[in-house]
Protein backbone atom coordinates (compact mmCIF):
# COMPACT_ATOMS: atom_id res chain seq x y z
CA UNK A 1 0.00 0.00 0.00
CA UNK A 2 2.80 2.37 0.94
CA UNK A 3 4.67 1.47 -2.27
CA UNK A 4 1.57 2.26 -4.35
CA UNK A 5 1.21 5.63 -2.62
CA UNK A 6 4.88 6.48 -3.28
CA UNK A 7 4.52 5.55 -6.95
CA UNK A 8 1.37 7.70 -7.28
CA UNK A 9 3.03 10.65 -5.52
CA UNK A 10 6.11 10.34 -7.75
CA UNK A 11 3.96 10.28 -10.92
CA UNK A 12 2.01 13.40 -9.86
CA UNK A 13 5.20 15.25 -8.90
CA UNK A 14 6.94 14.33 -12.16
CA UNK A 15 3.88 15.32 -14.18
CA UNK A 16 3.84 18.73 -12.48
CA UNK A 17 7.56 19.19 -13.11
CA UNK A 18 7.24 18.18 -16.74
CA UNK A 19 4.31 20.60 -17.32
CA UNK A 20 6.09 23.53 -15.64
CA UNK A 21 8.30 25.41 -18.09
CA UNK A 22 11.39 27.50 -17.68
CA UNK A 23 11.12 31.26 -17.94
CA UNK A 24 12.55 31.94 -21.40
CA UNK A 25 15.10 34.72 -21.91
CA UNK A 26 14.78 36.56 -25.24
CA UNK A 27 17.64 39.06 -24.94
CA UNK A 28 20.28 40.20 -22.47
CA UNK A 29 22.52 43.17 -23.22
CA UNK A 30 24.38 46.10 -21.71
CA UNK A 31 22.86 49.53 -22.16
CA UNK A 32 24.79 52.79 -22.62
CA UNK A 33 24.90 54.49 -19.22
CA UNK A 34 25.43 58.22 -18.71
CA UNK A 35 27.64 59.53 -15.85
CA UNK A 36 24.55 61.07 -14.23
CA UNK A 37 22.72 57.71 -14.26
CA UNK A 38 25.76 55.98 -12.74
CA UNK A 39 25.96 58.52 -9.88
CA UNK A 40 22.28 58.06 -9.05
CA UNK A 41 22.55 54.26 -8.77
CA UNK A 42 21.61 52.59 -5.52
CA UNK A 43 24.73 51.78 -3.39
CA UNK A 44 25.79 48.32 -2.23
CA UNK A 45 26.93 47.45 1.32
CA UNK A 46 30.41 48.84 0.59
CA UNK A 47 29.07 52.17 -0.67
CA UNK A 48 29.79 51.38 -4.32
CA UNK A 49 27.18 52.01 -7.07
CA UNK A 50 25.20 48.88 -7.90
CA UNK A 51 24.53 47.51 -11.37
CA UNK A 52 20.93 48.08 -12.51
CA UNK A 53 19.24 45.14 -14.18
CA UNK A 54 16.05 46.14 -16.04
CA UNK A 55 14.00 42.96 -16.50
CA UNK A 56 11.32 43.47 -19.17
CA UNK A 57 8.35 41.16 -18.70
CA UNK A 58 4.56 41.31 -18.52
CA UNK A 59 4.51 38.50 -15.96
CA UNK A 60 3.50 39.54 -12.45
CA UNK A 61 5.03 38.01 -9.34
CA UNK A 62 8.56 37.20 -10.49
CA UNK A 63 11.05 36.90 -7.59
CA UNK A 64 14.81 37.39 -7.93
CA UNK A 65 17.59 35.64 -6.00
CA UNK A 66 21.27 36.53 -6.16
CA UNK A 67 23.24 39.56 -5.05
CA UNK A 68 20.07 41.69 -5.02
CA UNK A 69 20.41 44.97 -3.09
CA UNK A 70 17.19 46.33 -1.58
CA UNK A 71 13.60 46.20 -2.88
CA UNK A 72 12.82 45.31 -6.48
CA UNK A 73 10.85 48.10 -8.24
CA UNK A 74 7.94 47.10 -10.50
CA UNK A 75 6.43 49.30 -13.24
CA UNK A 76 4.09 48.56 -16.17
CA UNK A 77 6.17 46.06 -18.08
CA UNK A 78 9.49 45.87 -16.27
CA UNK A 79 11.28 45.16 -13.01
CA UNK A 80 14.22 47.23 -11.75
CA UNK A 81 16.65 44.98 -9.90
CA UNK A 82 19.73 46.52 -8.27
CA UNK A 83 22.58 44.00 -7.99
CA UNK A 84 26.01 44.24 -6.38
CA UNK A 85 28.95 44.48 -8.78
CA UNK A 86 30.58 41.21 -9.77
CA UNK A 87 27.31 39.25 -9.85
CA UNK A 88 27.56 36.44 -12.45
CA UNK A 89 24.05 34.95 -12.45
CA UNK A 90 20.51 35.61 -11.20
CA UNK A 91 17.73 33.17 -10.29
CA UNK A 92 14.18 33.93 -11.43
CA UNK A 93 11.27 32.33 -9.55
CA UNK A 94 7.56 32.27 -10.43
CA UNK A 95 4.72 30.08 -9.14
CA UNK A 96 3.77 28.94 -12.64
CA UNK A 97 7.30 28.24 -13.90
CA UNK A 98 10.38 26.30 -12.95
CA UNK A 99 13.15 28.30 -11.28
CA UNK A 100 15.38 29.68 -14.00
CA UNK A 101 19.04 30.47 -13.46
CA UNK A 102 20.24 33.16 -15.89
CA UNK A 103 24.00 32.81 -16.30
CA UNK A 104 25.34 36.07 -17.73
CA UNK A 105 28.38 34.44 -19.35
CA UNK A 106 25.99 32.66 -21.74
CA UNK A 107 25.22 36.14 -23.10
CA UNK A 108 28.86 37.22 -23.39
CA UNK A 109 28.81 39.17 -20.13
CA UNK A 110 31.15 37.69 -17.48
CA UNK A 111 29.89 39.74 -14.54
CA UNK A 112 27.82 42.86 -13.87
CA UNK A 113 29.83 46.06 -13.50
CA UNK A 114 29.30 48.85 -10.99
CA UNK A 115 27.25 51.85 -12.21
CA UNK A 116 26.12 50.07 -15.39
CA UNK A 117 22.63 49.38 -16.73
CA UNK A 118 21.68 46.03 -18.29
CA UNK A 119 18.44 44.97 -20.01
CA UNK A 120 17.09 41.43 -19.62
CA UNK A 121 14.05 40.79 -21.85
CA UNK A 122 11.93 37.73 -21.07
CA UNK A 123 9.65 35.96 -23.52
CA UNK A 124 5.99 36.52 -22.67
CA UNK A 125 3.03 34.42 -23.80
CA UNK A 126 0.92 35.64 -26.71
CA UNK A 127 -2.16 36.28 -24.54
CA UNK A 128 -0.08 38.31 -22.08
CA UNK A 129 1.44 40.38 -24.88
CA UNK A 130 -1.88 41.08 -26.60
CA UNK A 131 -3.55 42.12 -23.32
CA UNK A 132 -0.67 44.51 -22.65
CA UNK A 133 -0.71 45.88 -26.23
CA UNK A 134 -4.44 46.63 -26.10
CA UNK A 135 -4.08 48.23 -22.67
CA UNK A 136 -1.36 50.60 -23.95
CA UNK A 137 -3.48 52.04 -26.76
CA UNK A 138 -1.77 54.97 -28.49
CA UNK A 139 1.10 54.83 -25.94
CA UNK A 140 2.25 51.50 -27.34
CA UNK A 141 5.92 51.17 -28.23
CA UNK A 142 6.30 49.02 -31.35
CA UNK A 143 9.45 47.50 -29.84
CA UNK A 144 7.20 45.72 -27.33
CA UNK A 145 5.37 43.83 -30.11
CA UNK A 146 6.98 40.53 -31.01
CA UNK A 147 6.62 38.94 -34.46
CA UNK A 148 4.60 35.96 -33.18
CA UNK A 149 1.66 38.09 -31.95
CA UNK A 150 1.26 40.31 -35.04
CA UNK A 151 -0.83 37.73 -36.94
CA UNK A 152 -3.08 37.32 -33.88
CA UNK A 153 -3.61 41.09 -33.64
CA UNK A 154 -4.40 41.15 -37.38
CA UNK A 155 -7.12 38.53 -36.85
CA UNK A 156 -8.63 40.65 -34.07
CA UNK A 157 -8.41 43.77 -36.26
CA UNK A 158 -10.24 42.04 -39.13
CA UNK A 159 -12.97 41.11 -36.66
CA UNK A 160 -13.47 44.84 -35.98
CA UNK A 161 -11.69 45.23 -32.63
CA UNK A 162 -10.87 48.99 -32.36
CA UNK A 163 -7.99 48.27 -29.97
CA UNK A 164 -6.49 45.95 -32.58
CA UNK A 165 -6.95 48.70 -35.19
CA UNK A 166 -4.87 51.07 -33.05
CA UNK A 167 -2.16 48.44 -32.62
CA UNK A 168 -2.05 47.69 -36.36
CA UNK A 169 -1.86 51.41 -37.18
CA UNK A 170 1.19 51.77 -34.94
CA UNK A 171 2.80 48.50 -36.06
CA UNK A 172 2.57 49.43 -39.76
CA UNK A 173 3.40 53.11 -39.28
CA UNK A 174 7.14 52.89 -39.98
CA UNK A 175 7.22 50.19 -42.65
CA UNK A 176 3.89 50.71 -44.42
CA UNK A 177 2.50 54.19 -43.61
CA UNK A 178 -0.28 53.92 -46.20
CA UNK A 179 -1.63 50.83 -44.41
CA UNK A 180 -1.40 52.73 -41.12
CA UNK A 181 -3.75 55.35 -42.57
CA UNK A 182 -6.18 52.60 -43.64
CA UNK A 183 -6.31 51.29 -40.06
CA UNK A 184 -6.75 54.84 -38.78
CA UNK A 185 -9.73 55.38 -41.10
CA UNK A 186 -11.27 52.17 -39.74
CA UNK A 187 -10.91 53.51 -36.19
CA UNK A 188 -12.64 56.75 -37.12
CA UNK A 189 -15.36 54.91 -39.06
CA UNK A 190 -16.31 52.83 -36.00
CA UNK A 191 -17.08 55.99 -34.02
CA UNK A 192 -14.71 54.84 -31.30
CA UNK A 193 -14.20 57.31 -28.45
CA UNK A 194 -10.53 57.52 -29.44
CA UNK A 195 -10.69 60.91 -31.16
CA UNK A 196 -8.26 62.48 -33.60
CA UNK A 197 -6.57 64.51 -30.85
CA UNK A 198 -5.28 61.31 -29.20
CA UNK A 199 -3.51 60.06 -32.32
CA UNK A 200 0.32 60.25 -32.11
CA UNK A 201 2.08 63.04 -33.99
CA UNK A 202 3.76 60.86 -36.60
CA UNK A 203 0.52 59.08 -37.50
CA UNK A 204 -1.33 62.40 -37.68
CA UNK A 205 1.33 63.58 -40.11
CA UNK A 206 0.86 60.54 -42.35
CA UNK A 207 -2.90 60.93 -42.09
CA UNK A 208 -2.57 64.56 -43.24
CA UNK A 209 -0.50 63.37 -46.23
CA UNK A 210 -3.31 60.95 -47.08
CA UNK A 211 -5.96 63.68 -46.72
CA UNK A 212 -4.13 65.69 -49.37
CA UNK A 213 -3.34 62.75 -51.66
CA UNK A 214 -6.84 61.26 -51.71
CA UNK A 215 -8.68 64.58 -51.42
CA UNK A 216 -6.93 66.23 -54.35
CA UNK A 217 -7.45 63.11 -56.44
CA UNK A 218 -11.19 63.18 -55.70
CA UNK A 219 -11.66 66.81 -56.74
CA UNK A 220 -9.09 66.88 -59.55
CA UNK A 221 -11.79 66.78 -62.20
CA UNK A 222 -13.16 69.94 -60.74
CA UNK A 223 -16.69 71.19 -60.62
CA UNK A 224 -17.83 74.71 -59.83
CA UNK A 225 -17.07 74.19 -56.13
CA UNK A 226 -13.53 73.00 -56.85
CA UNK A 227 -11.63 75.93 -55.34
CA UNK A 228 -13.58 75.79 -52.08
CA UNK A 229 -12.95 72.04 -51.81
CA UNK A 230 -9.26 72.52 -52.52
CA UNK A 231 -8.89 74.98 -49.65
CA UNK A 232 -10.87 72.70 -47.31
CA UNK A 233 -8.53 69.78 -48.07
CA UNK A 234 -5.38 71.75 -47.32
CA UNK A 235 -6.90 73.39 -44.25
CA UNK A 236 -7.84 69.99 -42.79
CA UNK A 237 -4.34 68.70 -43.50
CA UNK A 238 -2.79 71.75 -41.80
CA UNK A 239 -4.77 71.13 -38.63
CA UNK A 240 -3.27 67.63 -38.48
CA UNK A 241 0.27 68.84 -39.22
CA UNK A 242 0.04 71.42 -36.43
CA UNK A 243 -1.24 68.82 -33.97
CA UNK A 244 1.63 66.54 -34.98
CA UNK A 245 4.11 69.36 -34.26
CA UNK A 246 2.46 70.10 -30.91
CA UNK A 247 2.89 66.42 -30.01
CA UNK A 248 6.60 66.71 -30.72
CA UNK A 249 6.84 65.31 -34.26
CA UNK A 250 9.11 68.01 -35.67
CA UNK A 251 9.34 66.42 -39.13
CA UNK A 252 5.78 67.65 -39.75
CA UNK A 253 7.16 71.21 -39.94
CA UNK A 254 8.40 71.05 -43.53
CA UNK A 255 5.10 69.55 -44.66
CA UNK A 256 3.23 72.30 -42.83
CA UNK A 257 5.31 75.05 -44.46
CA UNK A 258 4.59 73.63 -47.93
CA UNK A 259 0.88 73.19 -47.22
CA UNK A 260 -0.24 76.04 -44.97
CA UNK A 261 -0.06 78.71 -47.66
CA UNK A 262 -2.40 76.66 -49.87
CA UNK A 263 -5.05 76.67 -47.14
CA UNK A 264 -7.25 79.41 -45.75
CA UNK A 265 -5.21 79.35 -42.57
CA UNK A 266 -6.10 77.77 -39.24
CA UNK A 267 -6.89 80.69 -36.88
CA UNK A 268 -6.83 78.65 -33.65
CA UNK A 269 -3.30 77.52 -34.51
CA UNK A 270 -2.09 80.72 -36.17
CA UNK A 271 0.40 81.65 -33.45
CA UNK A 272 1.61 78.03 -33.18
CA UNK A 273 2.41 77.99 -36.89
CA UNK A 274 4.21 81.34 -36.68
CA UNK A 275 6.26 80.15 -33.69
CA UNK A 276 7.12 76.96 -35.58
CA UNK A 277 8.27 79.02 -38.59
CA UNK A 278 10.35 81.34 -36.42
CA UNK A 279 12.08 78.42 -34.69
CA UNK A 280 12.92 76.81 -38.04
CA UNK A 281 14.19 80.11 -39.49
CA UNK A 282 16.68 80.35 -36.59
CA UNK A 283 17.98 76.95 -37.71
CA UNK A 284 18.45 78.23 -41.26
CA UNK A 285 15.28 76.80 -42.84
CA UNK A 286 14.57 79.11 -45.81
CA UNK A 287 11.31 77.31 -46.67
CA UNK A 288 10.00 78.32 -43.24
CA UNK A 289 10.97 81.94 -43.96
CA UNK A 290 9.01 81.87 -47.22
CA UNK A 291 6.05 80.30 -45.45
CA UNK A 292 6.06 82.96 -42.72
CA UNK A 293 6.19 85.72 -45.33
CA UNK A 294 3.19 84.23 -47.16
CA UNK A 295 1.29 83.88 -43.86
CA UNK A 296 1.75 87.60 -43.15
CA UNK A 297 1.08 88.54 -46.79
CA UNK A 298 -2.22 86.65 -46.98
CA UNK A 299 -3.25 86.96 -43.32
CA UNK A 300 -3.50 83.19 -42.93
CA UNK A 301 -4.60 82.47 -39.37
CA UNK A 302 -3.26 85.84 -38.21
CA UNK A 303 -3.61 89.53 -39.01
CA UNK A 304 -2.37 90.61 -42.45
CA UNK A 305 1.01 92.31 -42.01
CA UNK A 306 2.61 93.38 -45.30
CA UNK A 307 5.66 95.01 -43.68
CA UNK A 308 6.52 91.78 -41.84
CA UNK A 309 5.92 89.85 -45.06
CA UNK A 310 8.33 92.11 -46.96
CA UNK A 311 10.96 91.61 -44.23
CA UNK A 312 10.70 87.82 -44.62
CA UNK A 313 10.97 87.95 -48.42
CA UNK A 314 14.01 90.24 -48.27
CA UNK A 315 15.82 87.66 -46.13
CA UNK A 316 15.53 85.20 -49.00
CA UNK A 317 17.49 87.32 -51.47
CA UNK A 318 20.60 85.43 -52.48
CA UNK A 319 19.10 82.07 -51.47
CA UNK A 320 17.77 79.31 -53.71
CA UNK A 321 14.26 80.75 -53.13
CA UNK A 322 15.22 84.22 -54.41
CA UNK A 323 13.15 84.01 -57.61
CA UNK A 324 9.99 83.16 -55.70
CA UNK A 325 10.80 85.81 -53.08
CA UNK A 326 11.09 88.48 -55.80
CA UNK A 327 7.60 87.61 -57.08
CA UNK A 328 6.18 87.72 -53.55
CA UNK A 329 7.90 91.02 -52.75
CA UNK A 330 6.50 92.57 -55.94
CA UNK A 331 3.04 91.38 -54.89
CA UNK A 332 3.47 92.97 -51.44
CA UNK A 333 4.69 96.29 -52.86
CA UNK A 334 1.82 96.31 -55.35
CA UNK A 335 -0.84 95.42 -52.78
CA UNK A 336 -3.56 98.06 -52.40
CA UNK A 337 -3.17 97.85 -48.60
CA UNK A 338 0.58 98.55 -48.71
CA UNK A 339 1.66 102.09 -47.89
CA UNK A 340 3.91 102.63 -50.89
CA UNK A 341 7.10 104.60 -50.49
CA UNK A 342 10.05 105.51 -52.67
CA UNK A 343 11.87 102.29 -51.82
CA UNK A 344 8.97 100.02 -52.81
CA UNK A 345 8.15 101.94 -56.01
CA UNK A 346 11.81 102.04 -57.05
CA UNK A 347 12.06 98.30 -56.44
CA UNK A 348 9.01 97.60 -58.62
CA UNK A 349 10.36 99.84 -61.37
CA UNK A 350 13.80 98.22 -61.29
CA UNK A 351 12.25 94.76 -61.57
CA UNK A 352 9.93 95.96 -64.35
CA UNK A 353 12.95 97.34 -66.24
CA UNK A 354 14.27 93.77 -66.18
CA UNK A 355 10.90 92.54 -67.55
CA UNK A 356 9.95 90.73 -64.34
CA UNK A 357 6.29 89.75 -65.10
CA UNK A 358 4.94 90.30 -61.56
CA UNK A 359 6.48 93.77 -61.34
CA UNK A 360 5.09 94.66 -64.79
CA UNK A 361 1.64 93.49 -63.72
CA UNK A 362 1.68 95.42 -60.43
CA UNK A 363 2.77 98.65 -62.15
CA UNK A 364 0.13 98.07 -64.84
CA UNK A 365 -2.52 97.74 -62.15
CA UNK A 366 -1.39 101.00 -60.56
CA UNK A 367 -1.78 102.77 -63.92
CA UNK A 368 -5.19 101.17 -64.47
CA UNK A 369 -6.45 102.22 -61.03
CA UNK A 370 -4.63 105.56 -60.79
CA UNK A 371 -2.86 104.46 -57.64
CA UNK A 372 0.50 106.11 -56.78
CA UNK A 373 0.38 107.68 -60.27
CA UNK A 374 -2.11 109.39 -62.66
CA UNK A 375 -4.58 106.93 -64.27
CA UNK A 376 -3.28 105.92 -67.70
CA UNK A 377 -4.97 102.97 -69.47
CA UNK A 378 -2.53 103.12 -72.38
CA UNK A 379 0.44 102.58 -70.06
CA UNK A 380 -1.52 99.92 -68.18
CA UNK A 381 -2.06 98.02 -71.46
CA UNK A 382 1.64 98.35 -72.27
CA UNK A 383 2.59 96.84 -68.89
CA UNK A 384 0.02 94.06 -69.17
CA UNK A 385 1.14 93.17 -72.68
CA UNK A 386 4.73 92.85 -71.51
CA UNK A 387 3.73 90.80 -68.48
CA UNK A 388 1.57 88.42 -70.55
CA UNK A 389 4.10 88.35 -73.43
CA UNK A 390 1.29 89.35 -75.79
CA UNK A 391 1.85 91.20 -79.06
CA UNK A 392 -1.31 92.82 -80.41
CA UNK A 393 -2.68 91.08 -83.46
CA UNK A 394 -1.07 87.72 -82.67
CA UNK A 395 -2.58 84.59 -81.19
CA UNK A 396 -0.60 82.96 -78.39
CA UNK A 397 -0.96 79.60 -76.75
CA UNK A 398 -0.69 80.83 -73.19
CA UNK A 399 -1.21 79.26 -69.79
CA UNK A 400 -0.44 80.27 -66.19
CA UNK A 401 3.01 78.75 -66.69
CA UNK A 402 3.93 80.35 -70.00
CA UNK A 403 3.71 79.56 -73.67
CA UNK A 404 5.81 78.01 -76.40
CA UNK A 405 7.03 80.20 -79.19
CA UNK A 406 9.09 79.32 -82.26
CA UNK A 407 12.18 81.44 -82.68
CA UNK A 408 15.09 80.79 -84.99
CA UNK A 409 14.26 77.12 -85.33
CA UNK A 410 13.88 76.17 -81.66
CA UNK A 411 11.07 76.15 -79.13
CA UNK A 412 11.40 78.24 -76.02
CA UNK A 413 9.29 78.34 -72.84
CA UNK A 414 8.52 81.83 -71.56
CA UNK A 415 6.65 82.91 -68.46
CA UNK A 416 3.19 84.36 -69.05
CA UNK A 417 1.45 86.30 -66.26
CA UNK A 418 -2.10 84.94 -66.29
CA UNK A 419 -3.69 87.70 -64.23
CA UNK A 420 -2.15 90.32 -66.52
CA UNK A 421 -3.71 88.46 -69.48
CA UNK A 422 -7.14 88.61 -67.81
CA UNK A 423 -6.83 92.34 -67.05
CA UNK A 424 -5.74 92.96 -70.64
CA UNK A 425 -8.66 90.91 -71.98
CA UNK A 426 -11.07 92.95 -69.85
CA UNK A 427 -9.69 96.24 -71.19
CA UNK A 428 -9.98 94.97 -74.80
CA UNK A 429 -13.50 93.76 -74.09
CA UNK A 430 -14.56 97.12 -72.63
CA UNK A 431 -13.09 98.78 -75.73
CA UNK A 432 -15.16 96.38 -77.88
CA UNK A 433 -11.93 94.95 -79.33
CA UNK A 434 -13.39 91.45 -79.04
CA UNK A 435 -10.95 89.69 -81.34
CA UNK A 436 -8.02 90.92 -79.23
CA UNK A 437 -9.82 89.94 -76.02
CA UNK A 438 -10.28 86.41 -77.38
CA UNK A 439 -6.64 86.04 -78.35
CA UNK A 440 -5.15 87.25 -75.09
CA UNK A 441 -7.27 85.09 -72.77
CA UNK A 442 -5.15 82.30 -71.26
CA UNK A 443 -5.76 79.00 -73.02
CA UNK A 444 -7.41 76.24 -70.95
CA UNK A 445 -7.77 78.58 -67.96
CA UNK A 446 -10.25 76.13 -66.45
CA UNK A 447 -7.74 73.28 -66.56
CA UNK A 448 -4.91 75.38 -65.13
CA UNK A 449 -7.27 76.74 -62.51
CA UNK A 450 -6.55 73.53 -60.63
CA UNK A 451 -3.26 75.09 -59.58
CA UNK A 452 -3.98 76.71 -56.17
CA UNK A 453 -1.59 79.62 -56.79
CA UNK A 454 -4.00 80.87 -59.48
CA UNK A 455 -6.60 82.97 -57.72
CA UNK A 456 -10.22 81.84 -58.18
CA UNK A 457 -11.18 85.42 -59.11
CA UNK A 458 -8.93 85.20 -62.18
CA UNK A 459 -10.64 81.99 -63.28
CA UNK A 460 -14.09 83.55 -62.85
CA UNK A 461 -13.04 86.68 -64.78
CA UNK A 462 -11.63 84.67 -67.69
CA UNK A 463 -14.59 82.31 -67.85
CA UNK A 464 -17.06 85.20 -67.78
CA UNK A 465 -15.35 86.94 -70.69
CA UNK A 466 -15.17 83.75 -72.74
CA UNK A 467 -18.80 82.83 -72.01
CA UNK A 468 -20.22 86.27 -72.80
CA UNK A 469 -18.24 86.51 -76.05
CA UNK A 470 -19.38 83.03 -76.99
CA UNK A 471 -22.99 84.03 -76.25
CA UNK A 472 -22.59 87.08 -78.49
CA UNK A 473 -20.87 85.01 -81.24
CA UNK A 474 -17.71 87.09 -80.74
CA UNK A 475 -15.47 84.21 -79.75
CA UNK A 476 -14.09 83.37 -83.18
CA UNK A 477 -12.26 80.28 -84.39
CA UNK A 478 -8.91 81.94 -83.79
CA UNK A 479 -9.67 82.45 -80.12
CA UNK A 480 -8.84 78.84 -79.26
CA UNK A 481 -12.24 78.46 -77.63
CA UNK A 482 -14.52 75.45 -77.62
CA UNK A 483 -17.75 77.28 -76.81
CA UNK A 484 -19.73 78.06 -79.91
CA UNK A 485 -23.04 76.93 -78.44
CA UNK A 486 -25.28 79.68 -77.09
CA UNK A 487 -27.02 77.31 -74.68
CA UNK A 488 -23.65 76.20 -73.31
CA UNK A 489 -22.68 79.86 -72.83
CA UNK A 490 -25.93 80.50 -70.90
CA UNK A 491 -25.29 77.46 -68.72
CA UNK A 492 -21.79 78.70 -67.94
CA UNK A 493 -22.99 82.24 -67.18
CA UNK A 494 -25.69 80.83 -64.88
CA UNK A 495 -23.09 78.76 -63.07
CA UNK A 496 -20.87 81.82 -62.61
CA UNK A 497 -23.87 83.79 -61.32
CA UNK A 498 -24.52 81.08 -58.72
CA UNK A 499 -20.93 81.51 -57.56
CA UNK A 500 -21.61 85.20 -56.99
CA UNK A 501 -20.03 86.65 -60.14
CA UNK A 502 -21.69 90.07 -60.35
CA UNK A 503 -20.72 90.53 -64.00
CA UNK A 504 -22.54 87.31 -64.91
CA UNK A 505 -25.60 88.33 -62.87
CA UNK A 506 -25.76 91.76 -64.54
CA UNK A 507 -25.35 90.27 -68.03
CA UNK A 508 -28.08 87.67 -67.52
CA UNK A 509 -30.43 90.34 -66.14
CA UNK A 510 -29.73 92.53 -69.13
CA UNK A 511 -30.57 89.61 -71.44
CA UNK A 512 -33.60 88.78 -69.25
CA UNK A 513 -32.21 85.34 -68.50
CA UNK A 514 -31.78 85.68 -64.72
Amino acid sequence: MINRFLVLFTLIFCTHISNAQDIQVEKFEQKTTSPAEALNMRKDNNGNPCALLIVKSLKEGIEFEGWVMGEVERSENEYKVYVAQGCKHLKLKHKDFQTTDVVFENWNIKALESGTIYVLKLKDGASEQIAYIYEQGWNLSVEDVSANVKPLIMIDANKGNPKAHIAMALITLHSEPEKAVVWLNKILATGDSTCIDEIPGKLQCYFADDVIRTGVKKVYYRDDKYDEKWYEIYTDACRLYVKAIIKGYKEAGDRLFATYTKSRGVPQYGQTVIKCCEDSILKGNMQACLCLGLIYQKGLGTKKDLLSAATCFKKLMGSELEEQAIICLCQVYGDRDFSSNKESLDYLQSQANGNQPEALFQIGRMYEEGRNCPRDITKAVEMYEKASLYTKGETINSSPWGYYTSSEGFREMKYCHTEASCHLARIYYDRKEYSEACKVLPNNIREYGKVPSILPTIIVEAEFLRAVMCYSHLYDAHGRGDWYDKEEAIRKLSSLAEQGCQDAIDFLKKEQLY
